[in-house]
């Protein structure tokens, strides 16, 4: 088991996924970010894309999500899969969502947030830059896993997450841990005035980092991580409960897939977090 950026990377898995190592502390949690590596696709989607919704063959897809899965330890016919469309709209999940989006047609749409207290039954996000964050409280065994591309980052999904667990299981921020994934870091992610005004509201929540270095005229560099660590401190998170994988998916486009560094052409990683029983 080797280190990539603040993760470890599962090299006895083929190195399939990484793991947050706070997380591995946690007894009764399984949980990973995939890489491109130990699948069945080919061309642009090489190796494991999870991406349903992708061009891919519908079947390999379906047997990468189900090699991941395995990998962590996950049953692959209890996953439950997010709905993604950018939303800040977050579903609690329970035994009766058992399979859906995976084997089973899911009976929602536009779900950007899961949470669960359940156990043995994991959660599925995906992403290709942009950011996945998942969240335990170890306290009262609630987990979640929120996708936050810039739309749900500026609706604060990662905030409503901690709102949620709050109001449906009387989590305590305090308590909660948050693990950031690969995605695109503020090195690769140039954005124009447009999205630079879209996150001014978001502004006062800038301290110890910037959100946005300007590089020319009408031209920034927005650093996701940044919001998003800020947006959960601000929820009530302590710092050192928030967790940073340190690796950005651009820079490290043969190892995860990045819709920049592959100029669209890509499939998509996924995170996953489940409760066990133990």
């Amino acid at each position: 088991m080797s280190l990539l950026g603040n993760m470890h990377l599962r090299e006895e898995k083929e190195r399939i996924f990484c793991t947050f190592p706070y997380f591995e502390k946690i007894p009764f949690l399984l949980h990973g970010c995939s890489t491109r590596f130990g699948g069945i696709s080919e061309g642009v989607y090489q190796s494991l894309n999870l991406g349903l919704k992708t061009y891919d063959d519908h079947q390999r897809v379906l047997t990468n999500i189900k090699i991941f899965a395995q990998a962590i330890g996950a049953e692959a016919n209890r996953l439950v899969l997010s709905d993604q469309t950018h939303t800040d709209h977050i579903r609690v999940v329970g035994k009766e969502d058992a399979g859906k989006g995976f084997c089973k047609a899911p009976d929602y749409h536009d779900i950007d947030g899961m949470i669960t207290a359940e156990t043995n039954l994991p959660l599925l996000i995906f992403a290709a830059d942009c950011v996945p964050i998942l969240f335990v409280d170890p306290v009262k065994r609630v987990i979640g896993a929120a996708h936050a591309g810039w739309r749900g980052t500026r609706l604060q999904i990662a905030a409503k997450m901690v709102q949620a667990m709050q109001k449906e299981f009387a989590c305590q921020p305090q308590n909660i841990v948050a693990g950031i994934g690969p995605c695109i870091g503020s090195c690769c992610y140039e954005v124009g005035e447009e999205l630079y005004q879209e996150f001014e509201p978001l502004f006062y929540l800038q301290q110890e980092k910037q959100f946005f270095c300007q590089t020319k005229e009408n031209k920034y560099h927005l650093d996701l991580v940044a919001v998003n660590e800020a947006i959960l401190q601000n929820a009530g998170l302590q710092k050192e409960h928030i967790v940073n994988a340190g690796l950005c998916t651009c820079c490290h486009k043969d190892i995860f897939f990045s819709h920049r560094g592959h100029h669209g052409r890509r499939g998509l990683c996924g995170s996953l977090i489940q409760l066990q029983e133990i």
